[in-house]
């Protein structure tokens, strides 16, 4: 008898508990959200559904994670509990690396083909991609399929040195080994598979400052093969 009421007593206290904490009085009192530029605070609240007063311990924080993952912009985000009440996102952003125009628009698209946005004109902060069709049906979420000329640049323009990603104005996708950049002072930069970036970028940087010192400006560097960079290149102070 002394067991079973014991047992009775933890049943009823478990019961009690299970209760209390769907009440608003464990109900959550606030939402943080980190990490955002881009994507507004707004737009990851009505992303997680959730409401304020609903029962704290019982949000489903995976379930919470999943919908906001799926906003265009988010690459990565992490849902916490900070007790007593409040619940924490933070978002790691999707930042754009280039503009592709199609349909009378300017699509934003990130490094991995996610297409982020559409704007009516051209960013100016953003290498344009010329010549290169989008699928039919392209909006905010949607992947680029990969594999082809667009995907190389945009992955060479993703793993790109930010001090040479600057630079960028314009990219020439053709074909994957003819992929060029034109740097803002009109310097063309034969750069072809994106692979041995780093290498790449270095050979870039490191030909444009040795011409600098020597009073020359690059015309044409190219680093398909980083370790023997071909350049075109003015004549010293123009006069050779």
């Amino acid at each position: 008898r002394r067991v079973l009421g014991w047992a009775l007593v933890a049943i009823a206290l478990a019961v009690g508990v299970a209760y209390l904490i769907r009440t608003p009085l464990f109900g959550l009192s606030a939402v943080r959200v980190d990490g955002t530029e881009a994507v507004a605070h707004a737009e990851v609240l009505q992303a997680s559904k959730v409401r304020l007063g609903e029962p704290y311990l019982g949000l489903d924080l995976n379930a919470i994670q999943a919908r906001v993952a799926a906003l265009p912009r988010v690459a990565a985000v992490r849902v916490t509990r900070d007790y007593p009440s409040t619940l924490r996102i933070t978002v790691t952003e999707r930042p754009p690396v280039a503009s592709v125009s199609a349909g009378g628009l300017y699509w934003l698209v990130a490094a991995d083909g996610t297409v982020l946005d559409a704007a009516a004109g051209r960013p100016p902060d953003l290498p344009y991609v010329a010549s290169v069709p989008l699928p039919d049906g392209v909006r905010p979420g949607s992947r680029l399929p990969p594999g082809n000329e667009l995907a190389n640049a945009l992955t060479a323009l993703g793993g790109m040195a930010p001090q040479l990603k600057r630079q960028v104005t314009g990219v020439d996708a053709r074909t994957l080994d003819s992929l060029e950049f034109t740097l803002k002072d009109g310097t063309r930069v034969l750069y072809g598979l994106a692979v041995d970036q780093p290498a790449k970028d270095a050979a870039v940087l490191l030909v444009r400052r040795t011409l600098k010192r020597e009073g020359r400006e690059a015309q044409r560097i190219d680093v398909r093969n980083p370790s023997t960079p071909t350049v075109q290149a003015t004549p010293a102070n123009n006069n050779e």
